[in-house]
């Protein structure tokens, strides 16, 4: 035995009371007071003396001795030596034991599960002895029963005896354990060669013992704790079942937000969309304006060339006609020589002929400088239109009436037989309206009637 460490000292009157106590409340309060301990203690009498106690702390594997003294004292001191190294005392199960609930189950638990577990029940049945009509099939499904019955105990939570576990019905267990061990005992060993008598005797204390087990406080108590059992398990379906709705609305709430918010996207990216659109149809229609500005541009260039060419074979015919004139005499057609018709027509013809060629040369000249340059003005006038179309387009955006009259004036500046000042008369389909005024006022009143 290793060295003892005393705590205190108590009166065996106090301490007898202690021990009658649910939970050795008094016990637990008087060494709480000097020493840390758990709530899984045990008591019992040390072997045949009636005066030493083994108090076991379970919970933190520590062994105290209670040793009475003298008759108005008893001795409470610890063992110094580590007892988790060489185990720790251990009741027996005809022994009276004093525990707290949470120490009792702890002792079932860790002392008689494992016991419990390596009977064989089916074996119990002894069919072996069927030849000499010897079995206990008959008994088994009663030791069945009470097996259960003591598992169901010994497999509880421990914080379930708090309520319900008393010194009575510790006692009961503890007495009952013990002789159903003997019983089972008895079945496993029992000899193929023993008489009918013994073989009726083990029949009638195992039908005994199973009919007051199921008939004490015991059976109430199993019957507790299976409904504990059952209540613990339904909380737990309901709370998994609870988890599921939350994680099933917590998903519904994410695809809805989802949901949302790829709406919300497909929203902004139409907007987005058509926001692109008209921006690439205004740079279209940008672009296209500003290709069409280039071939006015181009073409009035090339009739401006052009004219300058006949300008300049206009002016060379009239040097010519002028130099003809003073210097071989074209205009002297009525000079006769010798008088003869014969030689006056023959010059006539030739002089004529020089200057009507001379004069119809002129004419086509002049008309084609003048056609040249009238071309050159009115395609310069309809580069200056789409030069202004685009400022005027942007400042009536807002005001379709305003944008659709802009887009008209400039049809008309485009599209309209304008006068230049180099044509003698006016051209054709001036005083009317052109085809494309036509289209687009039809597409215009169609338009505003799809609106209204």
């Amino acid at each position: 035995m290793g060295e003892k460490n005393l705590l205190f000292t108590w009166k065996p009157e106090s301490f007898n009371a202690s021990l009658e106590q649910p939970n050795l409340v008094d016990l637990r309060t008087e060494l709480m007071e000097r020493r840390p301990i758990s709530g899984s203690l045990l008591i019992w009498k040390k072997g045949n003396e009636s005066e030493s106690w083994w108090l076991i702390d379970l919970g933190d594997k520590k062994v105290y001795h209670l040793d009475r003294s003298s008759d108005t004292e008893i001795a409470v001191s610890e063992e110094l030596q580590d007892s988790s190294t060489r185990g720790w005392p251990r009741p027996g199960l005809d022994q009276k034991i004093y525990a707290t609930a949470q120490g009792f189950v702890d002792w079932l638990t860790v002392e008689f599960k494992s016991v419990l577990d390596g009977y064989d029940i089916e074996g119990l049945k002894r069919t072996d002895l069927s030849v000499n009509n010897r079995s206990f099939e008959i008994v088994h499904p009663n030791l069945l029963t009470v097996h259960e019955m003591f598992l169901e105990i010994l497999t509880s939570p421990s914080e379930w005896a708090i309520g319900w576990l008393d010194n009575n019905l510790q006692q009961q267990i503890q007495t009952n354990l013990n002789e159903f061990f003997k019983i089972l005992d008895a079945i496993h060993y029992f000899d193929s060669h023993a008489t009918s008598e013994r073989h009726k005797e083990v029949l009638k204390q195992a039908f005994n013992l199973c009919n007051k087990i199921q008939q004490q406080q015991l059976q109430q108590t199993v019957t507790w704790l299976r409904s504990k059992k059952a209540e613990q398990f339904e909380t737990q379906v309901n709370r998994i079942v609870a988890d599921a709705v939350e994680r099933l609305n917590a998903a519904t709430d994410e695809l809805q937000e989802h949901r949302e918010e790829a709406e919300k996207n497909e929203s902004t990216r139409e907007k987005e969309f058509a926001e692109l659109k008209e921006k690439v149809n205004e740079e279209l229609l940008q672009e296209k304006v500003s290709q069409h500005k280039v071939i006015f541009a181009e073409q009035t260039l090339r009739h401006q060339r052009a004219a300058w060419g006949w300008l300049f074979v206009s002016s060379l015919l009239v040097i010519g006609v002028v130099v003809g004139i003073i210097f071989l005499g074209l205009l002297d057609i009525l000079q006769l020589e010798g008088g003869e018709w014969p030689v006056v027509l023959q010059n006539i013809f030739k002089k004529g002929s020089v200057l009507t060629l001379f004069y119809f040369a002129l004419n086509r000249s002049l008309k084609n400088y003048t056609a040249q340059k009238h071309l050159e003005i009115v395609n310069r006038h309809r580069q200056n239109a789409l030069e202004t179309f685009d400022e005027f387009r942007d400042a009536s955006k807002d005001n379709p009436e305003t944008h659709d009259a802009v887009l008209l004036a400039a049809t008309n500046a485009i599209f309209d037989a304008n006068q230049s000042g180099y044509l003698s008369t006016k051209t054709k389909g001036t005083e009317g309206v052109n085809p494309i005024q036509q289209v687009f006022g039809a597409t215009r009143s169609s338009s505003i009637g799809s609106e209204s």
